[in-house]
C-alpha cells in the first residue's frame, strides 16, 4: 500500500502561509518621527550621534553641546571654563553607553568625557604630553569597549 504525501505537503504549505501572513500583519504599524531642531531647544542642528539610555533619555551629540532629551524638554551640557567638572568641550561626536553604567562622550578636540548617571557628574580625560597614562589624542573618532569592559 502506497502512503500519500499530500497531507504533509498541505501542512507545510499551511505553516508557510501562516508565518508569511503573520509577518505581513506585523509590518502594518506606522512609525512616526518628530524632528527636533534649534527651534525646539536643541543646541545645534548639526547632529553627529544619538543614543537612548536605559532611563529613556535620548543623548544627542552636536557641534555645540551635548543634549539630553526626555521626550518633552532638552537639557544642554556645554563646556564651562569656570567649572572643572563641566564638559571638556562643547563639540561632540561619539557616544557610548558602557556595560559598567558609565556614559562616554567623545569630542572633537577636548578628549573624552565620562558621565555617571547615578551621581550626575562628568569626569574629563584629555591628552597630556607630560602624562604617559593619558589618552593618546584629544580628537575622538571612535569609542569601543573591550572584553574587560574598559
Amino acid at each position: 500500500m502506497k502512503k500519500s504525501i499530500v497531507p504533509a505537503r498541505i501542512i507545510i504549505a499551511l505553516a508557510f502561509m501562516l508565518v508569511h501572513f503573520t509577518c505581513l500583519f506585523a509590518q502594518e504599524e506606522e512609525l512616526v518621527f518628530d524632528r527636533i531642531t534649534v527651534a525646539h531647544g536643541l543646541s545645534h542642528n548639526n547632529v553627529y550621534s544619538i543614543v537612548q539610555d536605559d532611563y529613556g533619555f535620548l543623548w544627542i551629540a552636536t557641534q555645540d553641546g551635548l543634549n539630553r532629551y526626555d521626550g518633552k524638554s532638552i537639557e544642554i551640557f556645554r563646556n564651562d571654563v569656570d567649572n572643572a567638572n563641566s564638559l571638556s568641550s562643547s563639540n561632540f561626536g561619539k557616544i557610548h553607553i558602557g556595560s559598567n553604567g558609565y556614559y562616554w562622550f567623545g569630542t572633537f578636540g577636548g578628549g573624552i568625557n565620562r558621565f555617571d548617571p547615578i551621581t550626575n557628574t562628568f569626569t574629563n580625560f584629555s591628552y597630556s604630553s607630560s602624562d604617559s597614562t593619558s589618552i593618546s589624542n584629544n580628537q575622538t573618532l571612535f569609542i569601543f569597549e573591550d572584553s574587560k569592559n574598559t
